[in-house]
């Protein structure tokens, strides 16, 4: 993260670059200018110069306040791999989740099954033998079954936000939504279960029904986030009518559900059109598109490996809390950024005058400067 210089600290840099110009001709003006009153003087007056207006503190001032946040917020549960993280997080106005496995536990467990044809445990058999290389957490509930003597699967394949498909015993089997498994819309669902079918050549075979369970701290979470000004969105991928309750439990301010992967990322990109800095927090592989679009994407530490690669920043511990400390440090150490740099500027533009008209010795100078960029660094400790 730390090789990664926000755009707050390139522009620092840049002006940098400009002020170090500015001085190398003013000391030079100082030189001549010295030369032609006091020639003894003039080495004296020009080092003063360069010595105190070295721009130390001001290319201190953005890197040090970033390190100590990024430090901070890694105690904290907070792991942040890119550097535009920090400057984002404080310019964010929307803050939108996935449903399963982030504002949910994501332990899913099997309620119900209802079997259409054939034998309901073959049918189990086979929804665990599509189930049992993904990582999806309707994965995790058929593993948490501990099936034996699962059938072998042929061409096992994953379609991102819709299922999974395989061959068993020359029959195509497809395990997902309705729209997916079985070609048709499906019913719209009153309760909270996530549903899914089983086909066999787009013949329903089996549904299952799984349950998940609100993460304790999400209630908390969200009102602090609001009173922090962010509008909340939950974006979701389930087809039931669990998004829409979780939402109004949670009293977030807008919900959609039935969601495909690229439907997520498409709703981001319209609100970033609109203005707004987008914060998307998810775990998933469905979530990959989506945390790529978003300005700060955050994965959960327990989710996909993809997930996590393609995020700004990890959650360790899933510590959802963790993202209103988060804000809070990022508006924090943008105020201590933008006071280092009015620091770093008005000592330079102070101290200038009386240098160049041999009012500071060079010793003093180097005094001055240390305590300059000493001001600065114990400034952003603070954070």
């Amino acid at each position: 993260a730390l090789a990664e210089k926000p755009e707050l600290a390139e522009q620092a840099d840049k002006f940098a670059h400009w002020f170090i110009f500015s001085i190398l001709i003013l000391s030079m003006i100082v030189y001549g200018a010295w030369s032609l009153v006091d020639p003894n003087h003039a080495l004296l007056a020009t080092i003063a110069v360069l010595v105190a207006t070295c721009p130390c503190a001001l290319s201190l001032a953005t890197p040090v306040a970033l390190t100590a946040a990024t430090h901070r917020l890694a105690q904290q549960g907070f792991l942040v791999t890119r550097g535009h993280v920090i400057n984002r997080l404080a310019q964010a106005t929307h803050i939108i989740f996935d449903k399963t496995g982030t504002l949910t536990t994501g332990e899913l467990q099997l309620v119900k099954q209802e079997t259409f044809q054939g034998d309901a445990k073959q049918a189990l058999l086979i929804a665990a033998a599509l189930e049992q290389y993904s990582e999806h957490p309707i994965a995790y509930a058929f593993k948490q079954l501990k099936l034996t003597n699962m059938p072998i699967i042929e061409q096992l394949n994953s379609e991102m936000g819709l299922g999974l498909t395989g061959i068993i015993d020359g029959k195509s089997y497809k395990l997902g939504h309705a729209q997916f498994a079985l070609g048709q819309h499906e019913p719209q669902q009153e309760d909270d279960f996530l549903r899914i079918y089983l086909s066999c050549d787009q013949q329903a075979i089996a549904y299952f029904d799984f349950k998940d369970t609100t993460r304790p701290e999400s209630i908390t979470l969200i009102k602090r986030l609001k009173t922090l000004g962010l509008k909340t969105v939950l974006l979701s991928g389930d087809r039931s009518q669990a998004p829409y309750h979780l939402a109004k439990e949670l009293a977030i301010d807008e919900a959609y559900g039935a969601l495909l992967p690229q439907d997520k990322a498409n709703y981001v990109q319209q609100q970033q059109e609109k203005g707004a800095v987008v914060i998307m927090v998810g775990d998933g592989v469905n979530d990959a598109p989506v945390l790529g679009q978003s300005h700060v994407s955050i994965a959960m530490a327990s989710g996909a490996d993809l997930a996590q690669m393609t995020a700004d920043a990890v959650l360790l511990g899933d510590r959802l809390n963790a993202l209103v400390t988060a804000n809070q440090v990022a508006n924090k150490t943008s105020r201590i950024i933008k006071q280092n740099l009015a620091w770093a500027l008005v000592y330079n533009l102070v101290v200038l005058p009386p240098a160049a008209l041999g009012y500071v010795p060079p010793w003093l100078a180097a005094i001055g400067m240390s305590l300059s960029s000493l001001f600065v660094v114990f400034n952003a400790l603070r954070v």
